[in-house]
């Protein structure tokens, strides 16, 4: 080999290995930030939200004036389901808390379902729960069941 390609293959050489020591510590450096970033993502614990005015207001709501018909923590798992997955339409589900009657008589098909499933029994209807307490008692739920999930797997 000349010595002019020797050259060439040194600087070659020693590029690369410049390159790939860059590389390393950057990966090194960026690593280790990442790995601060999720230490200090704070752990918000069943207590911290039991202790939330919406939640704590949402399960005085719930045991005033749910818990004698519907079980929350439900073995089946499906109890309040499509709420924890979000699947419904508010102006529905809150239609149907105030007054289920009314949103059978309307022809809602999800909500017919839900009456027929149920032996055609009525669900009892709470026409001065506001929209406010009706969202805390479905954050309520979420909680509930999200932390339930939780141990059960």
């Amino acid at each position: 080999m000349n010595n002019e390609v020797k050259y060439i293959f040194k600087g070659v050489l020693y590029a690369c290995l410049l390159f790939a020591g860059i590389w390393i510590s950057y990966y090194v450096i960026y690593s280790k930030k990442e790995t601060a970033v999720k230490k200090q993502q704070p752990i918000i614990s069943y207590d911290d939200l039991m202790n939330t005015r919406e939640i704590s207001e949402g399960k005085v709501l719930f045991d005033k004036n749910c818990s004698a018909c519907h079980k929350l923590l439900a073995k089946d798992g499906s109890n309040f389901q499509d709420i924890v997955n979000g699947n419904y339409d508010k102006k529905d589900l809150f239609g149907w808390i105030r007054n289920s009657d009314s949103v059978i008589r309307s022809g809602n098909k999800y909500y017919t379902a839900v009456f027929n499933e149920n032996n055609k029994v009525q669900m009892r209807s709470f026409p001065n729960l506001s929209d406010e307490e009706i969202g805390d008692i479905i954050d309520y739920i979420k909680v509930e069941k999200a932390f339930a999930n939780l141990h059960q797997h």
